[in-house]
């Protein structure tokens, strides 16, 4: 039986020249769980953020080498 060892991912928002950097991030099997997470998480907070709040920040998946993943608008 082979045993799926769990990777590391961060969740860094970025707007211009501005960057929130998660320092802990997410054990994970794949990016595919990763993202769905993401996205179920990014609904919850558009929900509680005011108009506007969120405008222009996207949400930036990278794996514990500093590689960028996906994006996804917040």
């Amino acid at each position: 039986m082979e045993s799926t060892v769990p990777s590391r991912y961060y969740f860094d928002a970025v707007k211009d020249d501005d960057v929130i950097r998660d320092e802990h991030g997410v054990e994970a099997n794949n990016v595919a769980d990763v993202i769905e997470q993401a996205k179920l998480g990014l609904e919850e907070l558009r929900q509680t953020l005011r108009l506007g709040e969120s405008e222009g920040w996207t949400l930036i998946i990278r794996d514990d080498k500093g590689n960028n993943l996906h994006r996804l608008p917040i």
